[in-house]
């Protein structure tokens, strides 16, 4: 599916990122139990800049793998409001516009008089990572503005329209929502992981253990990498710009090889298994074209992030393996559980018994 040379090439230019954000993966994965899907969650957010949702039941480190990670990257660690990088709230049913987008003051004019200005150094607009805990829990006023903030990251503030500096949010929540007054605001999280508590066996609360006495110190200055978030913008915009651009040679898909073809059979019988949730309509999501063009984008940096974790590099078409296509189960479908193996197995099996293997490179 891929263009072999410009996806090497993409990958040669941006591997000492993508193999530092390997390197974060292995301190964030050795202090929260069991998180490797949520943390892969959060790259793959970071990596296509859409919206990250965890959820699961309380006490689950939801909070603390989000809050890990901006300290790790260092953007929950400057003290200045004026410098303040990142933000964060807890949601109610009370919670007030102004407590996220800032609050009013009057303030006098050139001509003599007064008018309202709001204070918005440090406020969620002015931030460039947000972390909003328990999301589905905000009014319907608050909700509105984030849906125009998270679809065009720009903040309607009294007829104005004001650009954010917002590069990522974070979503955390006990409980999916079930209301279709939600529906809006929960399809905007694409990427999403469940986390869980620990099984109740002793290798398993020996891992758990091993973890949150692990979770409990500082990062190192060592294990910190606070230009990584920059240079994962660096890598997003150069991916825009080939997938942007009209030189097929330049381009990083070949649909027209028998990779690509290939691929555009699995995908589409994938996305037509979870949209008829083996019989039942829409039973795993409705699956818009947006959310495929964006599972696309998830499903080619899941290729990258798998060659720098093996140190390989990309050759031979850079064919998906199931590791791959499984982030679309993982990641993508609108279920409240994660699904069992056997169901899993049958949403990524193809036609005639085929299975998605694929030899990894």
């Amino acid at each position: 599916m891929f263009n072999t040379a410009a996806l090497s090439k993409f990958f040669t230019k941006h591997k000492s990122t993508l193999k530092r954000l390997e390197k974060v993966r292995g301190h964030l994965e050795s202090r929260i139990y069991n998180g490797e899907t949520a943390i892969n969650a959060i790259f793959l957010a970071a990596l296509t800049d859409v919206p990250c949702l965890l959820f699961g039941p309380p006490g689950v480190a939801k909070s603390k793998l989000i809050r890990n990670f901006c300290e790790i990257t260092g953007v929950s660690n400057a003290e200045a409001a004026e410098e303040r990088k990142y933000f964060e709230y807890l949601l109610t049913p009370f919670t007030e516009p102004t407590e996220l987008f800032g609050s009013f003051r009057l303030q006098k004019t050139e001509a003599g008089g007064q008018q309202l200005m709001r204070v918005e150094t440090g406020m969620l607009h002015n931030c460039e990572v947000a972390f909003l805990d328990e999301v589905f829990n905000g009014s319907s006023a608050i909700l509105n503005s984030l849906l125009a903030l998270i679809n065009e990251k720009r903040f309607h503030d009294r007829g104005e329209i004001k650009k954010s500096r917002l590069k990522l949010i974070f979503g955390a929540t006990n409980d999916l929502p079930t209301s279709e007054s939600l529906r809006a605001v929960f399809d905007r999280f694409v990427v999403r992981a469940y986390m869980d508590n620990v099984e109740p066996e002793a290798v398993e609360y020996r891992k758990y253990f091993d973890s949150a006495f692990k979770a409990q110190r500082n990062f190192t200055p060592k294990e910190c990498d606070y230009e990584l978030l920059d240079d994962i913008q660096i890598l997003r915009d150069d991916y825009l710009a080939l997938e942007k651009g009209n030189d097929p040679k330049k381009s990083l898909f070949d649909f027209d090889s028998e990779e690509g073809r290939k691929f555009l059979e699995n995908l589409g019988y994938i996305v037509d298994n979870c949209r008829g949730g083996l019989g039942r309509a829409n039973a795993y999501g409705s699956f818009s074209n947006r959310r495929v063009f964006q599972m696309l984008r998830a499903l080619t940096m899941q290729r990258l992030m798998r060659a720098a974790r093996q140190g390989s590099v990309i050759g031979g078409g850079a064919p998906l393996i199931r590791e791959d296509y499984s982030i679309i189960v993982a990641h993508f479908l609108d279920v409240k559980e994660p699904l069992p193996s056997t169901e899993v197995d049958k949403l990524l099996d193809l036609p005639n018994g085929q299975v998605i293997t694929g030899a990894k490179s």
